[in-house]
């Protein structure tokens, strides 16, 4: 595992920022670089985000994975005027917090095949001298729902609920089969890809975990050959709109009812599911990752037609 750090930051904290955050990037990666905590991330990628109040417009927060790409993307905010004024143990303190709040959003995505809890506990090895006690304060601290100001990017499941898709191929057509824990309730959703399909709701068992919930619910799928797609199996694609500069609320906000909007045709379709967006350069897009992009795209048009979301410039796939 390899941590990343980069920077949009401010010209009067600049020093200070490449003194943490170069100490801290060089100590983590001196401990995780010879670590494997499975192949659902390749890398730990964080921007920090030391701007004044006034200037965090033009800077939204980002947090968003690839499952086919398995790599993330951070830009979280670090308080300007604390790391300012602070010494060098606060500012070292401010940069593990934040590199702690991309770790919680690592933790609730629950990536397949991959062992945040042992690089959660590997990087808290590696900087306690630079911040003691910090695990701990930020444990106190931490919420029980994560927000981005900006730009959430969703996992690969739903929220921050457990959920599993299988996917078969049948007459050479796709067919779903997927399961997720909801409440009490385990909620069960089949079909061909493409089409609506059916529903079915099931009783939760809490004398048994999560997962083993699911697979009883799946259990038929799985032995008729259901089984989670591959990472590289999902086909990725962006529908850009075209914006003025950095874009305004108003268009963030419209993204962001898209986004929900898109997921839900998505998923009702056994499709797939949004994966997230970004703003700003004079384009917004959406980014989405999907079964069959051709079918996807033909859903979404649809979908958007004579609809407020209807002046996409294209959809375009990243392959």
């Amino acid at each position: 595992m390899r941590l990343w750090i980069g920077g949009e930051i401010y010209h009067d904290v600049y020093d200070a920022h490449v003194f943490s955050g170069d100490e801290i990037e060089h100590i983590v990666n001196d401990r995780l670089k010879k670590l494997n905590y499975g192949s659902g991330l390749k890398s730990w990628d964080v921007i920090p985000i030391i701007m004044p109040k006034r200037r965090q417009i033009d800077y939204p927060e980002i947090a968003k994975y690839s499952q086919k790409k398995r790599d993330c993307e951070f830009r979280l905010y670090i308080d300007h005027a604390k790391f300012k004024k602070g010494s060098q143990a606060e500012q070292n303190r401010l940069y593990c917090d934040m590199l702690r709040r991309s770790l919680d959003y690592l933790e609730s995505w629950n990536i397949p095949k991959f062992d945040v809890e042992q690089m959660r506990k590997d990087f808290e090895s590696a900087v306690k001298h630079l911040d003691p006690g910090g695990s701990q304060a930020s444990s106190k601290a931490k919420s029980t729902s994560l927000s981005v100001s900006a730009e959430v990017k969703a996992p690969k499941t739903r929220s921050i609920v457990r959920v599993i898709k299988l996917y078969k191929r049948i007459n050479r057509q796709w067919h779903y089969h997927e399961a997720w824990v909801d409440g009490e309730t385990i909620g069960e959703h089949w079909g061909k890809v493409g089409e609506v399909g059916s529903h079915a709701k099931h009783k939760r068992d809490r004398k048994i975990s999560v997962e083993k919930n699911l697979k009883r619910v799946l259990e038929t799928a799985i032995t008729d050959g259901y089984a989670e797609l591959d990472p590289d199996d999902w086909q990725c694609f962006n529908i850009e709109y075209k914006i003025d500069g950095m874009g305004t609320a108003k268009d963030l906000a419209k993204r962001h009812r898209l986004e929900r909007r898109l997921d839900d045709t998505l998923g009702k379709t056994g499709m797939g599911q949004v994966d997230g967006g970004s703003i700003g350069s004079g384009t917004m897009e959406v980014s989405c990752s999907v079964v069959n992009f051709r079918l996807a795209k033909q859903i979404i048009q649809a979908n958007l037609a004579e609809s407020s979301f209807a002046d996409y410039s294209r959809i375009v796939n990243e392959e």
